[in-house]
């Protein structure tokens, strides 16, 4: 279940607290409790077969942040005399950045460390946490990572400030909300120009990161950066995808180039995600409706054991192409899944038009448009594939 805190726009006015560390402590307490007993009411809920508005709409008000935040403010404000400092900035880094009206908080937060802590030890768990749950290439994200990456003191501070820009100009890219799509290949040009030579003169030093699959996560800075660079070449909305193999449930190997020719829709799923299996039949009704010679889905499960998803199919029938690759493969970290469901749209050639975490209606309607496209013209050459922030709102009304 998602975090429930409440938004606090950065020119609200905090309340005058003073730089009182047992104010922060006492919000924590009471919003473990809340997370808590949310969790449960979601249990019983759902075992009562209500819907997870349903849920949320009886549950209670969450605890009011507003003067944890003024606390971990005023600690800041010390300049780092004060000896919660770094728990102040990690609250206001971390608790708070699924808020995009909380990155003055958030800056100040993430600045803390650099200007207070040169020996600080949870880079890596604070960039990644930065990365995956800040508003994509959101302005107070970008300010700071920019400031990392010029005015760090330590050249592997810099390099890893330049591997996260260049991260998040890619993520941005990806998910064509952000930008018009007219910017977006600017955008992951600018990225390949930032990555570039990032690792000079540190390559074996620590990359300070860590991957959601953390078996994946690069262990030096020479290597972040080759693995970044080939997902900005060959992974990211723009890009042609390279040759690549998966493994078809009944154990054969083969290429995704042998369904060239074709509009090909990637679906990165598992069997244990609840919108995966949502959306099962809206891709049965794709196939079904569209010519099997113009498109074809590929499902890749992340699934750790094979079995699963083969006595997932057994009921839940999925008549079309299924791979089996396992969380965290090669084909995900190439193309930055981050979560399931992901669906990635190819065109005839093997380049990327899209990226989109659900089977939407304008994306439904995308994938109906490039198929026509090909049949009539026999290229999706200049299709237009906007979607719109409000329209990825719609996977989760209200």
């Amino acid at each position: 279940m998602g975090s429930c805190r409440r938004a606090v726009a950065p020119d609200a006015e905090l309340p005058e607290i003073g730089p009182d560390w047992f104010v922060v402590q006492e919000y924590l307490e009471q919003e473990r409790a809340w997370q808590k007993d949310s969790q449960e009411r979601f249990r019983k809920g759902a075992k009562k077969g209500k819907s997870p508005r349903e849920i949320r709409e009886g549950l209670p008000e969450p605890p009011d942040v507003e003067p944890a935040l003024a606390a971990a403010t005023a600690i800041l404000s010390l300049g780092g005399a004060h000896e919660k400092t770094i728990e102040a900035a990690e609250f206001l880094v971390i608790p708070m950045n699924a808020y995009k009206e909380s990155g003055r908080y958030f800056f100040v937060g993430a600045k803390a460390p650099l200007a207070y802590a040169p020996d600080y030890q949870e880079w890596p768990r604070v960039l990644s946490e930065i990365y995956y749950f800040q508003t994509p290439y959101g302005p107070q994200v970008a300010q700071f990572l920019e400031e990392m990456a010029s005015e760090a003191e330590d050249p592997v501070m810099r390099a890893n400030g330049k591997y996260y820009l260049a991260a998040g100009m890619m993520r941005a890219a990806n998910q064509q909300f952000v930008l018009p799509a007219e910017d977006r290949e600017v955008l992951r040009q600018q990225a390949i120009e930032m990555a570039a030579g990032l690792s000079a003169g540190v390559e074996k030093e620590k990359f300070l990161g860590v991957h959601r699959d953390s078996t994946a996560t690069p262990h030096t800075l020479a290597e972040a950066e080759a693995d970044l660079l080939r997902s900005l070449h060959h992974g990211t909305v723009g890009a042609m995808l390279p040759e690549v193999t998966g493994k078809r449930l009944d154990g054969l190997v083969e290429r995704l180039s042998d369904y060239r020719g074709r509009i090909v829709l990637l679906d990165f799923w598992a069997t244990w995600c609840g919108p995966c299996v949502a959306d099962l039949p809206k891709l049965r009704e794709l196939v079904a409706k569209l010519p099997a010679d113009r498109f074809a889905v590929v499902s890749i499960s992340g699934d750790e054991e094979l079995g699963t998803v083969t006595r997932f199919i057994e009921d839940e029938p999925m008549p079309w192409t299924n791979w089996h690759a396992g969380e965290g493969s090669d084909f995900e970290r190439l193309l930055r899944i981050e979560g399931y469901p992901s669906y990635v749209l190819v065109g005839e050639g093997g380049k990327i038009l899209t990226h989109v975490p659900s089977l939407i209606p304008p994306f439904a309607s995308l994938i109906e448009k490039a198929v026509r496209r090909l049949g009539e013209f026999g290229s999706t050459r200049g299709l237009d594939v906007e979607i719109t922030l409000e329209d990825l709102r719609s996977i989760r009304p209200g």
